[in-house]
């Protein structure tokens, strides 16, 4: 999926509500949210939202998620989809989407290393945080 703008926005898991997001920008490309600036050392949910068109969906239909750094979370037009903790990060989304205009939100929670530094990752090399790749969707003809 190609597009020219995602809503990105953050919480922090220092919050006393997990449900309130409070700061939103957009984000030009799926690149490492570390890149963004002051967002360095963040820790906690990243949400991706975007719209997507879909022409029919006779087919099933599956989100690919490339380069997520932790948990993915995937809800389609408000319907949760599932959460995966490592790849493959494939979503059956064929009982959420419908054709014409659909709404994709993609949650990805980090760890809190960046955020409660001690001597150990000083040591370890830390992995960029965020979907770093791509957002793709795929029909596969119902046998």
């Amino acid at each position: 999926m190609t597009q020219s703008r995602w809503d990105g926005e953050f919480f922090h898991y220092a919050l006393e509500n997990f449900s309130i997001f409070k700061e939103k920008i957009e984000i030009e490309e799926l690149i490492p949210i570390q890149q963004v600036a002051g967002k360095e050392d963040f820790a906690g949910v990243i949400r991706y939202e975007v719209t997507f068109d879909i022409e029919n969906i006779t087919n099933k239909t599956y989100i690919e998620l490339s380069g997520v750094m932790e948990s993915g979370r995937v809800y389609v037009n408000d319907s949760a989809c599932r959460v995966k903790i490592c790849p493959p990060y494939k979503f059956d989304i064929t009982e959420a989407v419908k054709a014409g205009t659909n709404k994709l939100i993609v949650e990805v929670t980090t760890t809190l290393v960046r955020e409660q530094y001690d001597w150990l990752p000083q040591f370890i090399l830390l992995e960029p945080i965020g979907i770093t790749d791509a957002i793709t969707i795929k029909q596969k003809k119902i046998k």
